[in-house]
């Protein structure tokens, strides 16, 4: 990049107004560039930062000094576990605007590493995000998963709406904590699914190795622990937590990019079809009460549905990703 790119890029960072894209060219930008290259944006974009008043020269060796430290440090793997590299860039940028030694360093440094990140996967697809601590998370569609820039000393804590798959970075002094809607999941370091879409009436936690706990807000009393092989299903509405022995595959079918149904209504089908494919469905006439079970490894919804119109009476018309079926009496 050139040093026109960079100085645009970190301002656009500054006023939160980068896209994707830009944001992985920052990314990629800290990681493969050296000390001295490093410098000479730094004092490049100190000098033409606009201030209200005269530079501080000794403010900006300190934190310059800081952050070169920091980022070629012989130490450096250890210092990621708790700052990535762009946190590091977005806090010097905040300390540009100050005009004097910066009395109030640590408030605005606690700002920006506690600043949240936010990934969301649509209908029809899937994304993964390693995150500041190692941990590794796999997202349905249509879920949501939101974390820190760094993670504090004592506990590791993100929240999740959707679908996700993790494996923990162990810490047994860090416990990792996932909030959802209606259920806490905390745990040291472990594998598992976890189901908890908010227009469902329930949440899932499916367990693959380690142990995890289980604790409804509403009904922190019934809460459970899990051992591998083990999924945990929350009702919402009665607040009754059951705990069940499973063998993961329907669990864990969408991270192979499989489908699965056991004794499920059509509803629930049509439901999980959105999800997957990215589409949506319009229904005309009365659901079928008899109960499907199959599985699927398509990449066209088409192939699925015309599976299904072998077990039940409907036909579709498909135009774009809109569905219309109906029901054949």
């Amino acid at each position: 990049m050139s040093q026109k790119d960079i100085e645009t890029l970190f301002k656009k960072y500054l006023y939160g107004q980068l896209t994707r894209e830009e944001i992985t060219r920052i990314r990629f930008f800290l990681k493969e560039t050296d000390e001295d290259t490093l410098n000479s944006n730094l004092q490049y974009l100190w000098d033409t930062y606009p201030v209200p008043g005269k530079r501080n020269t000794e403010a900006f060796n300190t934190i310059s000094k800081n952050l070169k430290a920091t980022l070629f440090s012989s130490k450096r793997h250890h210092l990621f576990t708790y700052f990535s590299r762009i946190a590091v860039a977005a806090i010097f940028l905040l300390l540009l605007t100050v005009t004097s030694y910066l009395y109030n360093e640590t408030k605005i440094i606690r700002t920006a590493i506690t600043k949240p990140y936010s990934v969301s996967v649509e209908k029809g697809e899937r994304a993964s995000v390693t995150l500041p601590d190692g941990t590794k998370v796999y997202l349905n569609a249509k879920s949501t998963l939101s974390y820190p820039a760094s993670f504090s000393l004592k506990d590791r804590t993100v929240h999740l709406t959707g679908e996700a798959y993790f494996e923990v970075k162990h810490d047994a002094d860090a416990p990792f904590i996932i909030k959802t809607p209606e259920v806490q999941i905390k745990v040291l370091g472990t594998t598992f699914n976890l189901y908890a879409y908010p227009d469902d009436s329930w949440f899932e936690a499916s367990l693959v190795e380690g142990s995890i706990e289980v604790t409804p807000y509403k009904n922190p009393d019934k809460q459970v622990h899990l051992f591998p092989l083990q999924k945990a299903r929350y009702n919402q509405q009665t607040g009754e937590i059951k705990v069940t022995e499973t063998d993961l595959k329907v669990e864990t079918a969408w991270k192979r990019g499989d489908l699965i149904f056991r004794n499920q209504p059509f509803r629930d089908i049509i439901g999980q079809l959105e999800i997957f494919y990215g589409v949506n469905i319009s229904v005309r006439g009365e659901y079928p009460t008899e109960l499907f079970t199959g599985s699927y490894h398509e990449n066209d919804v088409t192939q699925v549905l015309k599976n299904l119109q072998q077990h039940y009476s409907f036909k579709y018309r498909k135009s774009g990703n809109n569905i219309s079926l109906a029901f054949i009496q």
